[in-house]
């Protein structure tokens, strides 16, 4: 893609993200369970469909504190396969009816950065459905700073089944706010949906507060 291409896509992207409040987000609990939403069409446009690493074009801006943050593509790598998965939650992919999908691991790398680092912000998750094939997998990082939503990139990819590692890599700019940014990931599917939270800390310069 070339890059005016996607600098257009990320324009049209903060129009729509910088409307998002706090009521919009329908995960809320750590680590519960909850129902899907249907939602990233231009992250499902730009979505791959195989997992090789960098093939997640994350979609949208980040705000307020962390404006003029820098996001990569979103890798994946595959943890487990599809059948070793299904064996560990003991689902049966021919009996099943409904998807499966929990997240069962979220950081931040590393967890305290300084303006101008980079942070990788990192999810395990599996994902099993009935029948064979993959399946769209949408994934929303809601990151929130002094309580308020500040960014809500996302990205939508064609998955198998199997246990998946997704990394996105977030470059802090330099006017960086210091603090603590909170970030709930959320992976959904049409059938299921799952959210997890998390958190890293920007380190202000010396003399103040917050170190490395």
């Amino acid at each position: 893609m070339k890059k005016t291409a996607l600098i257009a896509i990320l324009l049209v992207s903060l129009s729509v993200s910088g409307c998002a409040t706090e009521q919009e987000s329908q995960y809320t609990a750590t680590g519960a369970s909850v129902g899907a939403v249907t939602g990233g069409i231009l992250g499902g446009l730009l979505g791959g469909i195989s997992g090789r690493p960098g093939e997640g074009i994350v979609v949208g801006s980040i705000f307020g504190g962390l404006a003029g943050a820098s996001m990569g593509n979103q890798e994946y790598h595959l943890q487990r396969s599809e059948q070793a998965a299904a064996q560990y939650y003991q689902y049966n992919p021919a009996e099943e009816r409904r998807e499966l999908l929990r997240i069962e691991d979220v950081s931040a790398n590393p967890r305290l950065v300084r303006p101008g680092d980079e942070v990788n912000i990192s999810a395990t998750f599996t994902f099993l459905h009935p029948g064979n094939g993959a399946r769209l997998v949408h994934q929303v990082l809601e990151i929130r700073h002094d309580g308020k939503l500040i960014g809500r990139p996302e990205s939508t990819v064609k998955r198998i089944g199997g246990t998946w590692v997704s990394t996105v890599p977030v470059v802090i700019p330099e006017t960086a706010a210091p603090g603590e940014y909170r970030v709930t990931v959320i992976v959904e599917t049409d059938d299921a949906g799952d959210a997890r939270e998390m958190s890293f800390a920007v380190g202000g310069n010396e003399g103040s507060g917050w170190r490395r």
